[in-house]
């Protein structure tokens, strides 16, 4: 290589060290306005959360700030402090309704922060879980119904106007705006269109739910299937029991052995081939037992409509034995208690089957009397009952129009507000009188009639006779376990988590 040569390569070795260094100083740059910008943004951050504590009345702190994080949904803090407040409303009402205000744990004078509601939980972290699980539903039904492209139906529509009519006429009432209404009585930072938002999700979850709970149909054959897998969840037996068991002695008794006990079971039973044998020996035993000066006049033994979870209830042995499809009418037995101290008389009335009874559907006006030994409200309620039936009949009768008489006329608020309707009725549900009008067989769609009963008078109607009563049972069964593994398996998609922020900036209830 001639002297040339070599400059010439100097000059390109030097080059190529120069556009190096010159990319290595670009590089440091870049990363120095990268730093400054992710600076920038931190710093950011930090001030909307030092406005956020420095200002935690302001609704739009509440509104921007997340609380709870819903697979892709965020629920901001105005939200999540809706359902935290409904859900301490919620409970207290409970307390309140089956305790009264004699019974009240939560002392409202006090921070739900400071109050235990157990050794591990304080009441704001009870009330926040209920209110994420709430969500958690809400969010995961209502997306899956939007991924789904299902409409929110015709009825939930009506119902979501009436709603927002009625938070525009509260507002109007207390001389509010809508927006200030809601901040007071709802949740701070609340407004009009997160209030809709709620609300249409609440219905769209709750339609959905109902819409996928129906989807599914099941021929006769699917249900009679179901039911053989679990027949003791459906199976119900008539029968008479008498126990005798061992016991030590006291001041009045002598001791009785296990031996004792299972002679005394063994002799009860002796000769006894009937029913009325059974309960004539059944209250001769109780008249033996009581104290003295005492008459039993009527039977105890007998056990209605048994369940083979109340028969395990009272002695595994005992369920075994009355549930077993060996089981016949009449048939009488001592049956070993499980730890084999208690003997057990048994008569079979009625052995362990479905329930072929078909259910029926009716509709009910309901006129309350208080109190039946004031003869003359029990008169007026009788005469106020015939006069809406006598209305009935002179406006031309029908379906639609006892529904609408119901609405007007009802005092049952289980049923008023659907025309005093009362569906797939079943042998027990209902108050005897009522059940002895809708299960006689001279019933036919559009009967109607008056009933008393211990609630007061009823002023009724027959729509039409239902399925028997084990498929409405076995159906009804099947669509919640269907239902539960849908939502099981969609639910895996919608976790939830919380930002300590939001929560932080929750309204709280007291």
């Amino acid at each position: 290589m001639n002297t040339q040569e070599k400059i010439e390569k100097r000059r390109e070795e030097s080059k190529k060290a120069q556009a190096l260094n010159k990319k290595r100083e670009n590089a440091k740059i870049s990363y120095k306005v990268k730093n400054r910008i992710v600076g920038v943004l931190v710093t950011l951050l930090c001030i909307c959360a030092l406005f956020a504590l420095i200002f935690p009345n302001t609704g739009w702190s509440r509104r921007v700030t997340t609380a709870v994080k819903i697979g892709d949904e965020k629920i901001s803090s105005a939200e999540y402090s809706y359902y935290y407040k409904t859900a301490y409303s919620n409970y207290y009402q409970m307390l309140q309704q089956y305790f009264g205000s004699s019974y009240m744990p939560i002392d409202t004078t006090k921070s739900l922060k400071k109050q235990q509601m157990s050794d591990d939980m304080t009441y704001a972290e009870y009330f926040s879980q209920n209110a994420i699980a709430n969500l958690t539903q809400l969010v995961t039904l209502s997306k899956e119904a939007e991924k789904a492209g299902f409409e929110l139906p015709e009825e939930y529509q009506t119902q979501f106007d009436g709603v927002i009519s009625n938070v525009e006429a509260y507002a109007q009432m207390y001389g509010l705006s809508v927006s200030q209404y809601l901040n007071r009585y709802v949740s701070m930072g609340f407004n009009m269109n997160l209030y809709k938002k709620c609300v249409y999700r609440e219905l769209l979850a709750q339609a959905y739910a109902e819409y996928k709970e129906g989807e599914p149909t099941y021929t006769e054959d699917d249900m009679n299937a179901y039911y053989q897998e679990h027949k003791t969840d459906y199976d119900t037996a008539d029968v008479h029991i008498v126990q005798f068991s061992a016991a030590g002695a006291t001041e009045t008794t002598e001791e009785v052995t296990v031996e004792m006990a299972k002679q005394n079971a063994d002799d009860f039973i002796a000769g006894v081939k009937t029913e009325e044998a059974f309960v004539e020996a059944a209250i001769a035993k109780a008249n033996a037992e009581a104290a003295e000066g005492t008459e039993v006049t009527e039977d105890t033994s007998e056990v209605k409509n048994l369940t083979y979870a109340n028969a395990v209830s009272l002695d595994t042995n005992v369920a075994s034995w009355i549930f077993d499809e060996a089981r016949e009418a009449g048939e009488v037995s001592v049956v070993e208690s499980a730890t084999g101290e208690s003997f057990y008389a048994i008569y079979v009335t009625r052995p362990a089957e479905r329930s072929e009874q078909n259910v029926v559907n009716v509709r009910h006006i309901l006129v309350l009397v208080q109190d039946f030994s004031d003869e003359e409200a029990v008169a007026a309620g009788k005469q106020k009952a015939e006069e809406i039936l006598q209305e009935y009949n002179d406006l031309g009768g029908g379906e639609d129009l006892f529904a609408s008489l119901a609405e007007q006329y009802s005092e049952d608020t289980g049923s008023n507000t659907n025309g005093g309707l009362y569906e797939n009725v079943y042998p027990g549900q209902m108050v005897e009188p009522f059940e002895n009008w809708c299960f006689d067989p001279i019933r036919k769609e559009g009967s109607t009639g008056i009933v008393e009963t211990s609630y007061g008078y009823h002023v009724m109607y027959y729509v039409s006779q239902g399925a028997p009563y084990w498929q409405i049972q076995v159906e009804n069964n099947m669509r919640a376990a269907d239902y539960d593994a849908w939502y099981t398996s969609v639910s895996e998609n919608y976790s939830a988590s919380t930002n300590w922020l939001g929560v932080l900036l929750r309204t709280e209830p007291i």
